[in-house]
């Protein structure tokens, strides 16, 4: 194994690298499952790394928890501690960061990890800047997550796992070294299993009667963590599988059938581009992968490292519990992003690929070309997102209450990092007369002379929903039921309100609204 330092042009690729995080702030859009990550994070650490127990700054006056800004699956409640669904192993690794008390920290971490994970292929795997700049920005690594996400992590340790398999000297010890770490990526995210299933007996064909040998230690350490994740699973959460299980198997939500969650994993939906769209060379990278095996001019790692990745993505397309759409690009096939990058570059040396205008040369290139641009329009929308999440947080971000109420889920989610300041309670679900009575007479009681603001759409989103085009989307049909039946309580929240507090401000932007109430003090 290569230990040569770090040279200026990395310098220069790190700088590019955190140039593009910086025009993005990715920080500034923790909002939904990434923002969850953040609070199981934040809530391990306030607590001494003594709890998973996520922290509710409301829970005086909400003990069942029915006003809490995440609902199941994705979090659940053992005992008395409400957990988020995400794995410990994320949190472990974040928390200890937060002692500086700066949001932009974890996508920095992010950042780093990736960056680890570019100097081992520079320097272990011979990648030129070109394939490396590929890696991260011609397939959609650099945006599973910029803000907060598993991924990067579990790509390290994925690389580091098959750079201790494949590029150092055959000892035991490397082997075992190599195979924890593909280990602790099962700590990380499930499927870790499923491709080491597929790289395991891909090695039977790829080298042979030697594979048993040269695996034999890798997969025993490998296996050992695993086992060991399985026994904390079921002393701390009650299932071996844990809270992944929970979310993914346990939700009695409808999550399409198998060959749907396929499609859209593999080819894509309207709103998120599938592997093959965002990587169409995929396919012509097979034609030639198989022709020049059989040729026998591809390395046995490559061989293997090919057979690995392009089963791994058809079985995780038809084992995925759901399709994985909140990323630009489909996120449960991630693990095959590098292996993919090393083959494709293997085969393009050996077939004499370069950038060019030429013949096959033209047709490589506009196929490179085509996944970079991919990219570009995933930075343009989740800029996009982005936007709209700042819109939305800039309507009550200088308010003075110490106290929000959010009549919807979405405006709720949007809180951030604000959340852990305020008394937040997402009152959305809450119909009932004695419900309400109950959050305005407990606030007027705890917290004479203070302010509370009210987020809601505005009068304005009647008209919007009903201009909605009509579709047969579900989930179009269910947004434009939620947003009519918050508009018709709206109305019997602000009666209550005026009666029993003193407006004080009333802010309308586009679609939202923030009033603002003083609680008087006697």
């Amino acid at each position: 194994m290569k230990t040569t330092g770090i040279s200026k042009g990395f310098f220069l690729f790190s700088a590019i690298y955190f140039g593009i995080l910086i025009l993005l702030k990715p920080w500034e859009a923790l909002f939904s499952d990434q923002f969850l990550k953040y609070h199981q994070a934040y809530s391990m650490f306030q607590s001494g790394f003594s709890t998973e127990n996520l922290i509710y700054p409301s829970l005086d006056l909400d003990p069942s928890y029915s006003y809490f800004l995440w609902k199941a699956p994705m979090v659940f409640q053992i005992g008395d501690r409400m957990i988020g669904q995400y794995p410990i192993f994320l949190t472990l690794l974040i928390a200890p960061f937060l002692v500086f008390s700066w949001v932009p920290i974890v996508s920095i971490l992010m950042g780093i990890f990736n960056l680890i994970s570019a100097f081992i292929l520079r320097r272990f795997w011979d990648l030129s800047w070109f394939w490396l700049a590929f890696t991260f920005f011609g397939t959609y690594i650099f945006l599973m997550g910029p803000e907060l996400s598993e991924h990067p992590p579990l790509l390290l340790l994925e690389l580091l796992g098959l750079t201790f398999f494949y590029k150092t000297e055959d000892r035991i010890s490397n082997k075992l070294i190599g195979g924890i770490f593909l280990g602790l990526g099962v700590w990380l995210r499930l499927e870790v299993l499923i491709f080491f299933v597929v790289f395991w007996a891909g090695g039977w064909i790829a080298f042979g009667k030697d594979w048993w040998k040269k695996s034999f230690w890798f997969s025993v350490s490998f296996s050992v963590v695993v086992l060991l994740l399985f026994l904390f699973h079921t002393l701390d959460y009650q299932h071996p599988i844990g809270p992944r299980y929970f979310q993914n198997f346990n939700t009695g939500e409808d999550q399409g059938t198998v060959l749907s969650r396929a499609f859209t994993i593999l080819i894509g939906t309207y709103s998120m581009p599938g592997l093959l769209i965002y990587l169409p060379i995929l396919l012509p990278l097979l034609y030639f992968f198989v022709k020049k095996s059989k040729e026998g001019k591809i390395e046995a790692s490559f061989y293997h490292l090919g057979i690995s990745a392009y089963v791994f993505i058809i079985l995780i397309a038809f084992l995925a519990p759901n399709d994985g759409v909140s990323n630009w690009g489909p996120r449960y096939v991630g693990l095959a992003l590098i292996p993919f990058v090393l083959v494709l570059k293997e085969v393009a040396e050996i077939s004499e690929w370069k950038l060019g205008r030429s013949g096959k040369n033209l047709t490589f290139s506009i196929l490179l070309i085509y996944s970079f641009g991919m990219t570009l329009v995933g930075f343009v929308n989740y800029q996009r997102s982005s936007k709209e999440i700042r819109s939305i947080r800039s309507i009550y971000v200088d308010s003075q209450a110490s106290s929000l109420l959010f009549l919807d889920d979405v405006l709720c989610g949007s809180i951030g990092p604000s959340y852990f300041q305020k008394r937040v309670l997402c009152i959305h679900n809450e119909t009932s007369s004695q419900g309400m009575d109950h959050i305005v007479s407990f606030l007027s009681k705890k917290h004479p002379g203070e302010k509370v603001g009210f987020i809601s759409y505005s009068d304005a989103v009647v008209e919007y929903a009903a201009k909605l085009p009509e579709s047969n989307n579900i989930l179009m049909h269910k947004y434009r039921m939620k947003v009519l039946a918050e508009a018709e309580i709206r109305p019997v929240w602000l009666e209550l309100f005026g009666h029993a507090w003193k407006e004080k401000e009333v802010k309308t932007k586009g679609l939202w609204e923030y009033r603002e109430y003083e609680i008087p003090k006697d």
